[in-house]
């Protein structure tokens, strides 16, 4: 039979011997072993040699189904290859490590690559050491390969980025680090393949700068792989050590969550890091397609939270290649964002080139970087239409809804009496139910996985929630359709620039001719609380015929409501009552706080927020109601004693400064601003307060009613005597989700001036 095999083998590597006649003597030789075992199955010999056989034609599975119940050395040794082969890295450790000894240089190569890829680099390291024969010259590369290398002097490159940005580097006083050059280039090629490279250098200026030491690599195993040239560290004192194997880790990013086992990132910890040290790294992205055939689209952003000394960037396209560019932000740059075009080899040639870029350096309650930073659109696609289609064919086939799921939607909606209720219902089903894996939209591919998927596995990224709950929405009679967003943290999305540079995708759905939008992967927010970053932002809705671009709505019914009730008895002792109702978003945020904190971690936020009124608060209990009811506001009741609160002054009692809007000191914390400022969205704060006075005590003095208001905010306080109680009350509400630089002054002043109404307090008199 061996000589058989070898004649088999021999044949294989015959150019005179045909394809169809070497299958038909491997099926021959196939079918003799498939017998001869299934006659004598107790025969060990025999179903050794036929795992022999099939491991090598790489039929690695048979392998290891014949060796299954085998317990001789050899058997175990090639079972152990055979996973090894087959990439299951776990069972082939498990079966090298039963062997005593093993002295197979395949198998010692094969162990050594197990070890390594299962990040054992010590163990890998041994076994690369051993092997002889054909397999050493592999073993010896994989063995240099894992081992950190160190050369001395800094190299050439290196010196010459130093001296041609001395002048900038020395101007640099406070920043953690510098990026020396970032030249990244993306080739477009007439296949529809593309090919990302990136040469980064950077420098580490202070101890928390060190953090770049971990170079995370993203990218998508479906269509890309990821090769890095090289990532080394240039130390102070000039010695370069190169990154090995144990210092590169290739994941998942999304471990837990199989469907998105595609989305990759390759970890290089870059060695021997300090304060002074430079790290340098090489890396290319092969793309075996692009976003949509022959088209591709993405964003350029020019600034970054540390200076840059030198930043380039090419795109190099077929000469026929049409290609469309926008400038976002012109007006935080002093020049010209569009590229010098050249052509050279048939190809055209875009370059952009930034010399000394200042960083964005972060300020309490500025923009968004989309609104701030600088930045190229680049995009291929001539027309939303083309869009529309692309994704319109990703997304077909995947809105069907199984028995399973007709029956399952049957009985969630079968007492609602109105569409609207209908929608109330799947949403809040999808958005409490599925759980959400955060991928950005396009993170792990374009392309949706079918409802019925979703439904099963109860979870899914934002495309996979927004096709299940676009699909049970139109299962129940309604009219629904995904939408692809970009949120508030991207660059919104230009009617007159058609790109797929979207970062979301959510769903709407059309009642009375209405649209109303909803983001199922918010699982706080019921149906009428769109996240703040969902709001105010242009998006494509993907109707039936046509793709349209339309404004979600900017909402202004986000409100949080204090109630809070004293009752100071004849010891001048308090027992208050507080209760908290929430709207819109800000409901969305106490959902998630209360449904998500230990409920020791609530006591003990309400005992903090207690002793701003009496340092002896004790807490004597609180209660949740309607927390998971998505028709009706959350609300949080609370009730603690809080012993004197009543400052005493001769014959008169000063009240402390209670009824509290709660607005941010933050807003006006700075005399000069860089950017605007920018509220999350608009919102309401309201505040009141009831005293029920001690007997023998009457109110001798009430801060003055006061009404501000301006452009951005309004306010309003109120002060009044009933019966032997007093009433205060507080709003505050922002009307302008922006406030200008050239209206900071303006703002501040009249921030401050309620800042100051909010310290008057109460006096009262003792009759």
């Amino acid at each position: 039979m061996k000589k058989l095999l070898l004649l088999i083998l021999i044949f294989f590597c015959a150019c005179s011997v045909g394809t169809e006649r070497l299958e038909a003597l491997y099926r021959q030789k196939a079918q003799g072993y498939e017998a001869g075992v299934k006659k004598q199955p107790g025969d060990e010999a025999l179903k050794f040699e036929a795992a022999e056989f099939y491991y090598r034609f790489h039929e690695y599975n048979k392998t290891i189904d014949l060796l299954k119940e085998s317990k001789s050395d050899q058997a175990q040794l090639l079972s152990a290859k055979a996973y090894a082969k087959s990439g299951d890295l776990s069972r082939a450790l498990e079966l090298f490590e039963r062997l005593k000894e093993i002295s197979d240089d395949e198998a010692l190569f094969l162990y050594g690559q197990t070890a390594q890829n299962s990040n054992l680099y010590p163990k890998a390291a041994e076994l690369f050491a051993k092997v002889k024969g054909e397999y050493q010259k592999q073993a010896q590369t994989a063995l240099k390969a894992i081992d950190i290398k160190v050369e001395e002097g800094v190299p050439a490159e290196i010196k010459k980025l130093l001296e041609e940005h001395q002048q900038f580097l020395s101007q640099i006083k406070d920043e953690e680090t510098v990026t020396l050059l970032a030249d990244e280039e993306t080739e477009v090629n007439s296949n529809n393949t593309m090919l990302t490279k990136s040469h980064i250098v950077q420098k580490v200026l202070k101890e928390k700068g060190k953090e770049i030491a971990e170079v995370e690599l993203e990218y998508d195993s479906t269509y890309e792989r990821i090769e890095l040239e090289f990532a080394r560290t240039v130390t102070p004192d000039g010695k370069v050590v190169y990154a090995g194997k144990q210092n590169i880790r290739d994941v998942s990013k999304y471990l837990n969550f199989p469907l998105y086992s595609n989305a990759r990132a390759l970890i290089v910890s870059m060695p021997s890091v300090e304060i002074g040290s430079i790290i340098e790294y090489k890396a290319k992205v092969y793309s075996s397609q692009m976003v949509h055939k022959d088209d591709f689209s993405f964003v350029y952003g020019l600034r970054d939270k540390n200076p840059i000394a030198h930043e380039a960037f090419r795109l190099t396209t077929p000469l026929g290649k049409k290609v469309f560019f926008k400038e976002v932000n012109q007006q935080n740059f002093d020049g010209s964002l569009l590229p010098k075009v050249s052509e050279e080899g048939g190809r055209k040639i875009y370059t952009w080139d930034f010399k000394n870029v200042e960083p964005i350096i972060s300020e309490e309650h500025m923009p968004p970087l989309s609104l701030v930073n600088p930045a190229i659109k680049i995009s291929s696609f001539t027309s939303w239409q083309e869009i529309y289609d692309w994704w319109k064919e990703l997304s077909a086939g995947k809105l069907q809804a199984t028995p399973e799921m007709k029956k399952f939607l049957a009985g969630l909606i079968k007492d609602c009496k109105s569409d609207y209720e209908k929608l109330q219902a799947i949403h809040a089903f999808c958005a409490q139910n599925i759980r959400y894996v955060a991928l950005e939209y396009g993170q792990g591919g374009y392309e949706p996985h079918k409802a019925e998927e979703v439904f099963l596995n109860r979870y899914g990224d934002c495309k996979d929630q927004a096709i299940l709950l676009t699909t049970l929405l139109r299962e129940a009679g309604l009219k629904a359709y995904p939408v692809l967003i970009a949120t508030q943290g991207v660059y919104d999305t230009a009617e007159d620039f058609p790109s797929t540079t979207f970062n979301h995708a959510i769903c709407c759905a059309q009642i009375d001719g209405k649209l109303i939008f909803m983001d199922p992967t918010a699982s706080t927010s019921a149906l009428d609380e769109l996240p703040d970053g969902d709001q105010d932002r242009s998006v494509l809705v993907f109707f039936d015929d046509a793709g349209k671009i339309v404004k979600t709505p900017l909402l202004t019914t986000s409100a949080i409501i204090y109630h809070t009730a004293i009752d100071i008895d004849s010891n001048e002792e308090a027992l208050v009552s507080r209760s908290v109702n929430t709207y819109g978003t800000i409901a969305a945020s106490q959902r998630y706080f209360l449904k998500y904190t230990h409920p020791e971690q609530i006591k003990e936020v309400l005992q903090e927020k207690m002793k701003d009124l009496s340092p002896s608060s004790e807490l004597l209990d609180y209660s949740i109601k309607d927390l998971d009811d998505f028709t009706k506001t959350p609300q949080l009741l609370y009730k603690f004693k809080a012993g004197q609160i009543l400052n005493h002054a001769g014959n008169l009692r000063i009240l402390p400064a209670i009824a509290d809007a709660g607005i941010d000191s933050g807003y006006t914390g700075k005399d000069k601003r860089k950017f605007d400022l920018y509220f999350d969205g608009l919102f309401k704060k309201n505040c009141t307060v009831t005293i029920n006075l001690p007997p023998g005590f009457k109110a001798k003095y009430l801060p003055a009613d006061k009404t501000i208001s301006t452009p951005w905010f309004d306010f309003k306080a109120s002060y009044a005597v009933k019966n032997n109680a007093l009433d205060f009350s507080q709003e505050f509400i922002v009307k302008e989700k922006v406030v200008k630089n050239v209206d900071y002054p303006a703002f501040k002043e009249k921030l401050q001036e309620i800042f100051y109404l909010l310290r008057e307090e109460a006096i009262l008199e003792k009759i």
